[in-house]
């Protein structure tokens, strides 16, 4: 790896589109880590979209995101990758819940044994000490500012907070820009993690409709739901339906209904007019 890992994770939705990773094949032959997002992705599609992927990136470096718990069988992915290329990563996120030590410990163990470099997404220094626990190789500080599952500190502090309590690689996630990579490095950060930041670029393959929506965007609109099991920031329309639906359930406790209403939105007939976008 360079000295700063620049990490590029590429939408899976909308409409399925994780099947066509131009934008993580796009980074990986610059010289980054092309990352596919397969967090809401149902499990058997996986192969073909990570194929496609290992087989354009050529020699580059690559990667997957999914859930802890919904690992699946990793040995599918790793006969694609190339052989001579570097080891590619598995980044680890608790989505809508929470991580559970047996579960994360599983994953991890998984991941080394089929090759990949395990990584975890931490909001808070205790899931970053967790995640050291159970066997993680890099940590992954995802602040306030990011995208999906959040925590109270901003990505700048919880770089902080890792790097003078771990002795892990830090790599840092949400609101990262030209000005705040730098700080973050500065804060003692090894990698930097980007998203939705490149949603806009040609590689993305974004749907005319959806590109139109972002271009429109200056970050204010999110919004950031309460559920059981701590913060989500996403994306919706004024009045969106389903954004009234889901922050109902999520009153009445029940943390599934994000992910659910989130894996609805990467089918390839998903409403775009009343889509939830993790942005």
């Amino acid at each position: 790896m360079p000295a700063l890992s620049i990490i590029a994770i590429s939408p899976a939705a909308p409409r399925e589109a994780f099947r066509e990773p131009s934008l993580a094949i796009a980074a990986s032959r610059a010289g980054a880590v092309g990352v596919l997002d397969l967090e809401y992705v149902a499990a058997e599609a996986w192969a073909p979209a990570f194929e496609k992927l290992a087989r354009h990136a050529k020699n580059g470096q690559i990667g997957i995101r999914c859930r802890s718990g919904q690992v699946g069988d990793l040995s599918l992915l790793a006969q694609n990758w190339q052989k001579d290329a570097a080891k590619p990563i598995l980044i680890l996120t608790a989505s809508a819940g929470r991580f559970e030590l047996t579960t994360l410990k599983s994953d991890i163990a998984a991941a080394k044994l089929a090759g990949f470099m395990a990584v975890v997404e931490a909001i808070d220094l205790k899931e970053a000490l967790l995640a050291q626990q159970c066997g993680a190789e890099v940590v992954i500080a995802k602040g306030h500012e990011g995208a999906g599952r959040i925590g109270d500190g901003t990505t700048f502090v919880l770089v902080q907070q890792f790097v003078a309590n771990l002795s892990l690689q830090v790599w840092a996630q949400g609101g990262i820009g030209l000005h705040s990579a730098a700080a973050v490095v500065t804060a003692g950060a090894s990698g930097i993690v980007l998203d939705a930041q490149l949603y806009l670029c040609r590689d993305s393959l974004i749907t005319p409709q959806a590109r139109q929506r972002l271009e429109k965007l200056d970050g204010s609109e999110t919004t950031v739901l309460n559920g059981p099991d701590g913060l989500f920031r996403l994306f919706a329309e004024n009045g969106s339906a389903r954004l009234g639906q889901l922050q109902t359930a999520l009153l009445s406790q029940n943390s599934y209904a994000l992910v659910h209403a989130l894996q609805g939105a990467t089918i390839a007939d998903a409403d775009e007019d009343d889509q939830l976008w993790v942005i």
